[in-house]
């Protein structure tokens, strides 16, 4: 199928069969399982199919199980994909245990896994860059960033071996996306084999649920700060935690988010005025997010900062950093701070807990700068990348 250029994104998406990878667990996470949670609510509104690529039941991780992964990924060729049947999720695909053989696979031979099905959608859409290409159809991958390029302190990234990925993404891909103008020139100096084109999608936030649940027990509206996110070093939370101590406010700060990489040394104890949610639901997160006084989120590495545009969009004051994707997200709609300065973090959480008129007017202009993500304008981008994908020429 070919999108006709200059309509609507509905009359341009609308029966197009976009697959997407759906990595078991995907359903609960942040970030990159948010982006494909929304990708695929944002294609079924503009009356897409989407067709999920699955790795079947979840596999066990027995010596037996790795040694049978290991074998299947040793074996020269592709795969052959069962065929799914339709759901109340739509068609797809499934192979067991894919997405872990695909890896084992490139970690020995450097190469993509190929797979096949016997009638591949008319785009393949990873939300990743995983070691996977389907034959017969156009590839479309999502590179979210170059933080472990540009700050490889900052991830437990190998960054040798994903170097040697997307080098291998840009030989097979029809066009690669991101998600913010900061990514994108950052990867446009890194992807130096990529002959396809690069884009800038953006990202939307997803859809609030239609309920949400009440606070936790000793929260009150507007009476705390708030961090979302994973707790990991590029999300600067030993500073932010010190900042909250330094600015003197009595509110207490909520970090909610799962554990993520090196995150006992990055949060350490728990520090008094401090609550440490581990794990939330999303509509628990989305009440989290709507009453709290402020998100604070001054990160020292992002590749679109989705917590800062859900924050704006729910009508809450966002304080974050002054340079890369959030202050880019943000522009004039946040209170901006230098992130490696506790100090400055620590004067901008006193003035936007003590000041109602710059509270007040933080959620105007966030309401505000929120519409330019809107799921519309994130459709017209998505139809836009997937025609350039599908006129592309063929990789070889």
């Amino acid at each position: 199928m070919t999108l006709p250029p200059g309509d609507s994104a509905a009359s341009r998406l609308a029966g197009l069969r976009i697959g997407l990878d759906a990595r078991r667990g995907s359903e609960r996470g942040v970030g990159v399982a948010t982006y494909a949670a929304t990708l695929a609510q944002v294609l079924r509104r503009q009356g897409a199919e989407v067709e999920r690529l699955t790795d079947g039941t979840a596999a066990s991780n027995s010596m037996a199980s790795t040694l049978r992964r290991w074998t299947r990924a040793a074996t020269p060729g592709g795969r052959e994909l069962d065929a799914r049947q339709p759901s109340g999720d739509g068609r797809g695909w499934a192979s067991p245990d894919l997405f872990r053989e695909a890896q084992v696979h490139f970690n020995l031979y450097g190469r993509l896994l190929e797979v096949a099905c016997p009638d591949p959608p008319d785009l393949m859409h990873w939300t990743y860059p995983l070691p996977l290409v389907m034959r017969g159809t156009r590839n479309l991958y999502t590179v979210h960033d170059a933080i472990p390029w540009d700050h490889p302190e900052l991830t437990g990234i190998d960054l040798g071996r994903h170097a040697r990925l997307l080098d291998r993404i840009s030989r097979v891909a029809d066009a690669v996306v991101t998600v913010s103008e900061h990514s994108r020139e950052a990867l446009a100096r890194r992807l130096l084999r990529l002959q396809a084109p690069l884009l800038n999608t953006w990202q939307a936030a997803p859809e609030p649920p239609v309920t949400e649940p009440p606070l936790p027990q000793g929260l009150r509206p507007g009476g705390y700060l708030l961090f979302c996110g994973s707790v990991e070093p590029r999300k600067n939370i030993a500073r932010i935690v010190e900042a909250h101590r330094l600015s003197g406010t009595g509110l207490p700060l909520v970090i909610a988010g799962p554990d993520g990489w090196r995150a006992g040394e990055t949060l350490g104890a728990v520090a008094a005025g401090v609550v440490r949610l581990p794990w939330v639901e999303r509509p628990l997160l989305v009440t989290l997010l709507r009453q709290a006084k402020a998100l604070v989120f001054p990160s020292l590495a992002e590749g679109f900062g989705l917590p800062v545009l859900e924050a704006m969009a729910l009508g809450t004051p966002v304080l974050t950093s002054n340079r890369g994707a959030p202050a880019e997200v943000a522009a004039y709609a946040a209170l901006t701070v230098t992130p490696d300065d506790v100090q400055a973090i620590a004067a901008a959480i006193a003035a936007i807990a003590t000041d109602p008129i710059l509270g007040e007017d933080l959620r105007r202009r966030g309401l505000a700068r929120a519409t330019l993500f809107g799921q519309d304008a994130y459709a017209d981008r998505l139809a836009h990348a997937y025609d350039v994908a599908m006129r592309s020429p063929r990789r070889p």
